[in-house]
């Protein structure tokens, strides 16, 4: 038998423990317990130990040779080994027995390994010790020849107890669904424990959960250049846990399915994590599942997305409100996505298009800054009801400047969302190759052009180098997020190219720093081999890196080559 005594929320983080605990009963409801090596010291009747008399406790370990310690009675005792003579200072005869069996658990060579404690059996009291370990090679015992008889008995068990039967296991099948509300379930690992001293066993089932989550994404996991309707992000599934025992006899085989709980791809601090509930605290206020800084400078053509998580209990359909702000500082607000309506299940997650150009913003109509908000409102209804707001205000300032370089690069954060660096520094491109080369003897008739010195191998790769410029210190704490796992892409009009970060170290900011920029070494995450410069054909299975005049193709190292007619 066993029973689930502890389990996580309705929701939880894949990046964080996950941890179920299953307590293992035997066949009439009592936990699993294990009894080491043990001695029961038992009087007859309620007595004191007289004054004089002594005990000697001895004990064998696994790898050390026999130990005692004798125990003496006195009236006033004033050692450590004393124990004393007269129950009437203590409101009962359990009392002075606890108080002896208090004095035996602080010796400093009994207090490591072992528990002493009495208990009254009815008819006396039983002065118990027991080995905390539970593996054979201890042993204990008491010696009464030095105490009153027939007032004393003295019994040692040696060999380890437990009610738990021979190789009793829990286990346990971690299923999850294959797509969201679809139905569908897989079984996607099965974990078994041994019960401990307390009859548990603590399943900690995030990473199964989070290698999972992470294996449904697509590739790459990237919206499509410029997209302007809001993406729901494939990081919400169902899951549930299938409990079943095993052991020698037949009479465990129990078998449990439990409830179906939600799990979101991500993960906070650890730190964050043990002193805070990160669903229980989700609101208006911290909805947005990112940790980059407000008041974002973007250019025009930048993409740009805002990842909201539906922290409501219930479905929602939700609108961005966008604030324009202008250069003769007036403003107007107009009303985003009422055309694209996505229901957002409790907990789901959307990625906002909010670029400046996505949002349909005239970059000749002179605003300076604009801001976004996610919001509700029923807009069926007449009059138009006044809208709820669910997340904060986003501000984002427009850089209309020239540069001659400006990249954007695409990574996801810490919950699988996707974010976007502008490289508005100087972009290098260089080449990385080792070699491998053999020396050849000269023949006796060798000629100038003879080569003593050839390469029969090589690997190699393009290096790209980019510079953010100046980003502000909260910026490049938040980035660190991108730098830490090398989840990234550049991203185009021509199509996605995945990066892998080189550099093991990033300088971030230091004391009295007041402007911060990041270098970026990289090279392609998937290997050339070899080196082409020629026009690419296009075929259907390429048609997701086209432009919309499908014009263009992009070739390994980021270029645009004009196509085939």
């Amino acid at each position: 038998m066993f029973v689930i005594s502890s389990q996580p929320d309705e929701v939880a983080l894949s990046g964080n423990p996950v941890i179920w605990k299953v307590r293992a009963l035997d066949t009439e409801g009592m936990p699993f317990m294990w009894k080491g090596a043990r001695a029961e010291l038992k009087t007859t009747g309620y007595i004191d130990v007289a004054e004089g008399d002594f005990f000697i406790l001895s004990w064998n370990e696994p790898t050390v040779s026999s130990q005692s310690i004798i125990f003496l009675s006195i009236l006033s005792p004033s050692a450590i080994n004393h124990i004393p003579s007269d129950s009437g200072e203590y409101p009962t005869v359990l009392a002075y027995w606890e108080a002896i069996a208090e004095i035996m658990q602080a010796h400093p060579e009994i207090a490591p390994f072992f528990d002493v404690y009495a208990v009254d059996n009815g008819d006396g009291i039983s002065l118990w010790i027991q080995a905390r370990e539970y593996e054979s090679g201890w042993s204990v015992s008491y010696n009464i020849d030095d105490m009153t008889p027939p007032d004393y008995t003295a019994v040692a068990y040696d060999i380890p107890e437990t009610n738990a039967p021979d190789n009793y296991n829990v286990n346990v099948d971690v299923i999850i669904e294959s797509t969201y509300n679809s139905g569908n379930y897989e079984r996607y690992a099965t974990l078994y424990g041994i019960p401990g001293s307390d009859s548990e066993v603590a399943f900690d089932i995030s990473e199964v959960l989070h290698k999972a989550l992470t294996s449904f994404l697509a590739d790459p996991p990237l919206p499509p250049w410029g997209a302007t309707e809001p993406i729901l992000l494939d990081t919400l599934r169902n899951y549930y846990l299938r409990v079943y025992e095993s052991a020698d006899e037949e009479l465990y085989d129990n078998v449990s399915v439990l409830d179906t709980k939600l799990i979101l791809l991500g993960g906070i601090a650890q730190n964050l994590f043990s002193a805070y509930d990160f669903f229980a605290n989700l609101a208006e206020d911290n909805s947005l599942l990112t940790w980059y800084p407000d008041k974002k400078k973007v250019g025009v053509e930048q993409p740009e997305y805002l990842p909201f998580v539906n922290y409501s209990e219930s479905d929602l359909i939700f609108y961005v409100e966008v604030t324009r702000y202008f250069e003769d500082g007036t403003s107007s607000v107009v009303n985003k996505y009422t055309d694209y309506p996505i229901t957002l299940a409790p907990w789901q997650v959307s990625a906002i298009p909010v670029g400046f150009t996505q949002l349909g913003l005239n970059p000749a109509g002179g605003i300076q800054k604009y801001t976004v908000q996610v919001r509700f409102r029923d807009f069926d209804i007449d009059p138009l009801p006044e809208g709820v707001n669910y997340s904060p205000i986003r501000t984002y300032y427009v850089d209309y400047n020239y540069y001659k370089e400006q990249r954007y690069l695409m990574y996801l954060n810490s919950f699988s969302a996707p974010q976007v660096l502008r490289c508005i520094g100087d972009l290098v491109e260089d080449v990385g190759i080792s070699r491998q080369e053999s020396r050849h003897i000269l023949p006796p008739a060798y000629n100038p052009a003879f080569a003593e010195i050839r390469q029969y191998d090589a690997d190699w790769s393009e290096v790209f180098t980019y510079h953010t410029g100046w980003v502000t210190r909260l910026e490049a704490r938040a980035l660190q997020e991108m730098l830490i796992y090398n989840y990234l892409y550049e991203v185009s009009p021509y199509g996605y190219i995945p990066l892998y970060l080189v550099s093991e170290s990033f300088p971030i900011t230091a004391t009295r720093d007041t402007l911060h920029s990041i270098t970026l070494k990289t090279k392609p995450a998937l290997l050339s081999k070899f080196y082409s410069n020629i026009l690419i054909p296009l075929t259907a299975e390429q048609e997701g890196w086209l432009t919309d005049l499908e014009e263009y193709w992009q070739t390994s190292m980021a270029l645009p080559w004009q196509t085939e007619e």
